[in-house]
Formats: structure tokens, C-alpha cells, sequence
């Protein structure tokens, strides 16, 4: 069998033009269970958790932070024109219990060129309750030009963040909404795609384990990205 890093061909032209591409599934390439056991665990049950020992063993397992990062290093340098470090990279996990109320309807732009949402563990479908599904609307605006242009932007997202502003969106031609029950990542451009998610229902029969893996902030030290990572990491 195939390693998944084996598979990880990149239409990047589609990814340009759409704004976001998805990837094969995980299912048929690691113990998802397991492995969402060891990083819940690794993490202490943390809402948001920067990357611990079990994290990193998935994506090196993977190939996300070696011959995908390869790849999406390539692509930030001749189409966005990135001259930083391939190790530019921030992995965070996301674990939403059904209890957590606090973690939806929180609109922005990513700070790094490139996102990849990898979803480990995924309640099921629901047409009764909300369960955490990922509402993205790719090209929602240009590239910043600056990182003033960048903050004014970001904050400007927020008319977004409640739940009368997101149900909204939700109509707006060109928004998807991606639950991810095939276990599919989700690779988009994150300074240009407007996302949130909605709440997980208290009736989810498990919580919600996504790992958002962050490539190439232009900005590393200096930038809006940046000083957000130094609060969060406090």
C-alpha cells in the first residue's frame, strides 16, 4: 500500500483558482482512532494545543511537514512570491468538546498564504444539530497588499463573527460548508479565504479533533499573526 505522502499530488493551478483544493482521505492510511486518542491525551484535553511529541509524529507520518511542506514551499515562492523559511510553520489542535460553546461563529483570515485542515475525528452528520462544520468562503478578498492593509482587513472580518452574521454568509453565493465525515483535509489559501466554525451540538456523541496546520506567515515576527501567536502561546 501507498503511503499518503506517496499520493500527495497538488493541483496547484486549482488550487489558485478556486481558492482551495481537498485532499484524499485519511481513512485508509492510519489508525485515526488511535491516533486522535494519543494527541487528545499528549495535549490534556486543551481547546488549542500548539504541536506536542504525538502531533508531530502524525505529520511526520504523514509527510505534511516534509514532502507536502516541500511542495507547498515551492508554490508560496514562484505564485505568491514568499522569500521566508520553509520551517515558517505553526500546528495547532483543535479539540472542541460538545460542551464548549465558546469556539464557533469566531470569523477571520489566516495571517500564513496556505491552510490545511486535517480532521481526526468528526461526529457524525446531523440535519437536527450542529456539528463544528467549517464555513469557508474562498477569495472572499484579494491578498493585503501590507500588513496594515492586512490588520484593518482582519478586523473588519469580525461584522462576521455572531450567529445572525455567519447564518448570513451561509447564503452568500460561493460559501461552503464542510463537515468532514470522509475524512478528506481541506487545503485553502488563508489570507484570502473569510472561515469559522459553527458550534458543536451538546448532543454530539463525541468531540470534535481537527489539526489546522499553518504554512508561511509573510509577516513572521512583525506581523498581526505573529503577536495573536504570542497571546495564544501565553
Amino acid at each position: 500500500m501507498y503511503s499518503y505522502s506517496d499520493i500527495l499530488s497538488i493541483n496547484f493551478q486549482e488550487l489558485t483558482q478556486n481558492g482551495y483544493l481537498r485532499l484524499p482521505s485519511l481513512i485508509s492510511y492510519c489508525d485515526l482512532e488511535e491516533w486522535s486518542k494519543k494527541i487528545i491525551l499528549s495535549n490534556d484535553y486543551a481547546t488549542f494545543a500548539e504541536a506536542q511529541h504525538q502531533h508531530i509524529s502524525f505529520l511526520e507520518k504523514l509527510g505534511i511537514t516534509t514532502t507536502l511542506a516541500g511542495k507547498l514551499y515551492e508554490y508560496a515562492h514562484n505564485v505568491h512570491n514568499y522569500c521566508g523559511d520553509r520551517s515558517n510553520q505553526y500546528h495547532i489542535a483543535r479539540y472542541i468538546e460538545p460542551k464548549n460553546n465558546n469556539e464557533s461563529y469566531r470569523s477571520h483570515y489566516d495571517s500564513h498564504l496556505l491552510t490545511l485542515v486535517l480532521p481526526l475525528q468528526i461526529p457524525k452528520a446531523s440535519s437536527q444539530h450542529t456539528t463544528g462544520q467549517l464555513v469557508y468562503k474562498p477569495n472572499a478578498r484579494r491578498a493585503p497588499k501590507n500588513e496594515i492593509q492586512n490588520i484593518f482587513q482582519k478586523i473588519s472580518s469580525k461584522k462576521y463573527a455572531s450567529e445572525l452574521a455567519v447564518t448570513k454568509l451561509m447564503e452568500e453565493e460561493g460559501v461552503i460548508v464542510e463537515n468532514f465525515t470522509d475524512y478528506c483535509p481541506l487545503l485553502f489559501l488563508g489570507r484570502t479565504t473569510l472561515h469559522t466554525n459553527l458550534p458543536l451540538s451538546k448532543f454530539s456523541e463525541v468531540p470534535r479533533l481537527t489539526l489546522l496546520a499553518h504554512f508561511f506567515d509573510p509577516n513572521p515576527t512583525h506581523g498581526i499573526g505573529a503577536f495573536l501567536r504570542l497571546l495564544r502561546s501565553r
